[in-house]
């Protein structure tokens, strides 16, 4: 198309102008809902089937506002936090190596008490403190 084919703006001004005047029946609304309906599914119809939850998913998220980036976030530590805790690991176990166990029982020492408790004197008061502090 060459730039002398376009009409001019006021000739477009004109028509727009006498298409606001003219009266839309029924008809017209109908069919343009038809028409309308049918071009949604058909793009729809392009779309492979595995996009629609995403596509959902994302149209959710965008009319969240300013806190779409909040839950993205947090969705995103979730997927990679559970995706590290499901992921299998390999646990290295070693083995012992056996060692020698000496069964050998050995006699303890006997040793003869050298006090008995009522000449322990336990309950004397220290001998730095005078008997009238402590109680005793």
């Amino acid at each position: 198309m060459k730039n002398s084919d376009k009409p001019s703006l006021e000739t477009i001004q004109e028509l727009l102008a006498q298409r606001r005047e003219e009266p839309q029946g029924a008809e017209y609304w109908q069919d343009f809902l038809r028409e309308f309906h049918h071009s949604q599914r058909q793009k729809a119809l392009k779309k492979p089937s595995w996009i629609l939850p995403f596509s959902g998913l994302a149209q959710r998220i965008s009319e969240l506002g300013s806190a779409k980036w909040a839950y993205a976030s947090g969705l995103a530590y979730a997927a990679v936090t559970a995706a590290f805790l499901l992921t299998p690991r390999e646990v290295a176990n070693p083995v012992p190596t056996p060692t020698r166990v000496n069964y050998e029982t050995v006699q303890a020492p006997v040793t003869e008490p050298s006090e008995t408790p009522d000449a322990l004197e336990l309950l004397t008061p220290a001998p730095h403190l005078p008997a009238e502090k402590t109680g005793f």
